[in-house]
C-alpha cells in the first residue's frame, strides 16, 4: 500500500480528482453542497468546508483492493468510482489551477472511498480544521454507496 499526504487551500470550497484531459464538467453547486461530492467517468469533485485554510488530504492507494474499513473517526464517507484512461490521478484546486499532488496507477477504472473529517469545526474567523482521506483502488464496481451519514449531508456553514 502507498500512502501520502498532499495539503492544499481549497478554493470555492472543492478540490478535484481527475485523469488529465477531463475537462471540468460544470457541476452545480447544489450537487456538492447537498451530497458533499459529485462523480462522472474521469472526475470526482470533493466538497470541503474550509476556503481559507490549508486542509490536509491522505491519499491511500492499494493495487490489491482495499483492506481497512477505517469508519468510526470520520463524520460522512461516501464511495464512488473514477476512470483513470490515461494512467494517472491528478489532484487540482480548480479547473485551471495546476494539480498539487498525482498518483500514477495502471489504466482502468478505480473505486475511491472519501472520508470527511471535521466537518464541524469552522471558527467565526472562517478558519477550519477540516481532513480528508482518500481509499483507491482497482474494481469495476461503479455504483455510489454512502458508508456514514446521509447522502444529503450539507456541509456545515460557517458560525457567524
Amino acid at each position: 500500500m502507498m500512502r501520502l499526504t498532499l495539503w492544499h487551500t481549497p478554493q470555492y470550497f472543492q478540490f478535484f480528482v481527475r485523469s488529465p484531459g477531463v475537462g471540468a464538467r460544470g457541476v452545480p453547486s447544489d450537487d456538492l453542497d447537498s451530497n458533499g461530492f459529485s462523480a462522472s467517468r474521469g472526475e470526482v469533485i470533493i466538497r470541503t468546508l474550509s476556503e481559507y485554510s490549508e486542509v490536509p488530504i491522505t491519499v491511500e492507494y492499494d493495487a490489491d483492493g482495499l483492506t481497512s474499513r477505517e469508519l468510526e473517526n470520520w463524520d460522512h464517507i461516501v464511495e464512488c468510482s473514477i476512470d483513470a484512461d490515461q494512467g494517472k490521478l491528478v489532484f487540482e484546486g480548480c479547473a485551471s489551477a495546476k494539480p498539487f499532488g498525482e498518483l500514477v496507477v495502471p489504466p482502468g477504472r478505480y473505486r475511491i472511498r472519501i472520508h470527511f473529517g471535521g466537518q464541524l469545526s469552522g471558527k467565526r474567523d472562517g478558519s477550519t480544521e477540516d481532513f480528508y482521506l482518500l481509499q483507491i483502488w482497482p474494481s469495476e464496481d461503479s455504483s455510489v454507496k454512502v458508508l456514514k451519514g446521509e447522502l444529503s449531508w450539507p456541509r456545515p456553514k460557517q458560525p457567524r
